[in-house]
């Protein structure tokens, strides 16, 4: 199999398996709160990734030994928060609407490179990031007749979880280059799982045991979905690979219809055009770095 055909099968099976998992709270019916489904998951991947460590032969010291135990707590709580925000969103309204803003976070990560790491943004860059902007707007205002898209839950969180995705990414980047994998997946679960914990706890529902198994399938896959990702990165370069995550929009309408009924409007479809469009605008050219 050709290597760009095989990365773009990797990535369309990563892009697939993160939104089964934050379509996770609408598919069983929204009966679970969403600070219960990501604790959940975490924990889920916690277990995993504990087991696959000490099976590669990492020992415990090796796992938790760090100098960078903040970012690493920073990134939990982006991580976590995104997790929640999006789910709670897809509460509600469309899913497949919730995975057009939740492409926004190319936007994002411009504005934090931008913002944080003082690089400069050329005029490709400006205009694709208005053009992102106003795919949102098209989305967010095209369902505007419906009373929760009116009172804006649903965009308000799914625009949180874009922009809380973006800084997690943006820490990833910076660990990634200074810390073991081992060390940066138990983090991050860990401190996960700290820091869901009592929200998670306060809002608990009781489950039954199917229910439960169900959502702790949600850990390994979400791992997966990272391995997939790391697959398709070492075949083909991010400028090829960035486009097929925006068939998240087809994959949540296709999941959004087979299990609610939902019809994806005109709106929808228009806003993420302009979103990919704006997003395929931004990884032709990054910010450039101040000389």
């Amino acid at each position: 199999m050709p290597p760009r055909l095989a990365a773009a099968l990797w990535a369309l099976a990563a892009t697939l398996t993160f939104t089964l998992v934050y379509s996770s709270g609408k598919l069983i019916g929204g009966i679970v709160p969403a600070f219960q489904i990501v604790l959940i998951r975490y924990a889920s991947g916690f277990v995993v990734a504990l087991i696959a460590a000490r099976a590669t032969g990492h020992s415990w010291r090796q796992m938790v030994s760090t100098e960078r135990r903040s970012l690493h707590f920073l990134r939990a709580l982006c991580g976590a928060g995104a997790g929640v925000a999006t789910i709670y969103a897809t509460f509600h309204m469309p899913l497949a609407d919730a995975a057009a803003l939740g492409l926004t976070q190319g936007l994002f990560l411009v504005l934090l490179a931008v913002l944080v790491l003082r690089e400069h943004l050329s005029w490709r860059q400006a205009l694709a990031t208005l053009v992102c902007a106003g795919g949102a707007l098209v989305i967010v205002r095209g369902e505007a007749s419906t009373a929760e898209f009116a009172l804006g839950i649903g965009p308000a969180f799914a625009l949180l979880g874009a922009f809380l995705v973006a800084s997690e990414v943006t820490l990833l980047k910076f660990l990634s280059m200074r810390e073991s994998t081992a060390a940066m997946i138990v983090h991050v679960n860990g401190f996960a799982l700290l820091i869901l914990g009592v929200p998670a706890l306060w809002y608990a529902v009781p489950m039954d045991p199917v229910l439960l198994a169900g959502l702790c399938v949600l850990g390994p896959m979400a791992l997966a979905g990272q391995w997939f990702n790391v697959q398709g990165y070492r075949l083909a370069d991010a400028a090829f690979l960035a486009p097929f995550s925006y068939a998240a929009v087809l994959f949540s309408a296709v999941i959004g219809f087979a299990a609610q009924g939902e019809v994806p409007g005109p709106s929808t479809w228009l806003g993420a055009l302009l979103i990919a469009g704006g997003g395929l605008l931004l990884i032709q050219r990054g910010p450039r770095k101040p000389a």
